[in-house]
């Protein structure tokens, strides 16, 4: 046995099974688990991970295929109502627009019995194109419209080269022995989890 197998618990290879038959092999909470007994649960894990797999993809393909008949049962239904009203829409947007310009902008929406066709407008003011530009004619002329941001650069400071350092329970300065302020120890956390082969 080799240093790269010296943690693999042997369990010979599973038997053919049925995954809609196989049964979820939960144990009693009194079990002592072991080598062998986590062996046959990453089994039971893997038969079931394979079947949950299996009839998702079943699922999937099924919505698929009725998502499709019913959008294709849609656009027959709709699809020339759909291009009629795009046409009377375009037309009365064009026809309100029209009819702002010819009174001035005085007469910016038309009611009628069942809706409104009405403009909006937006825009204008300045935006910014140069941020660069901009900043480089402020600082000249408008000093006061140009804001210093001051900040710590916690990439930097998580680096080795930063001089700080976790000592117990506190952030130290590791050339001072000071302790830094404003920071804490974030616990160290260890998880697990459970891989099994090919359950997709």
């Amino acid at each position: 046995m080799t240093a790269d197998t010296a943690d693999v618990v042997p369990f010979p290879t599973p038997p053919a099974v049925d995954l809609d038959d196989y049964p979820a092999r939960v144990p009693d909470p009194d079990t002592v688990m072991s080598d062998e007994v986590a062996a046959q649960l990453v089994h039971a894990l893997w038969a079931l991970r394979r079947r949950i797999a299996r009839k998702e993809a079943t699922a999937a393909a099924a919505l698929a295929a009725e998502t499709a008949r019913v959008n294709a049962w849609l656009e027959d239904q709709t699809g020339r109502s759909r291009v009629e009203a795009d046409a009377i829409q375009a037309r009365l947007e064009e026809w309100v627009l029209d009819v702002r310009d010819a009174s001035g902008g005085r007469r910016k929406s038309v009611s009628f019995p069942h809706g409104r066709v009405v403009t909006r407008e937006s825009g204008g003011g300045w935006e910014v194109t140069d941020r660069a530009a901009l900043l480089a004619w402020a600082k000249t002329y408008r000093p006061g419209l140009v804001e210093t941001v001051e900040s710590v650069s916690i990439a930097a400071a998580r680096r080795v080269t930063s001089g700080l350092a976790v000592a117990v329970d506190e952030v130290v300065d590791a050339a001072t022995g000071e302790v830094v302020p404003g920071l804490s120890v974030a616990p160290k956390l260890v998880k697990a989890s459970v891989t099994v082969d090919g359950a997709s």
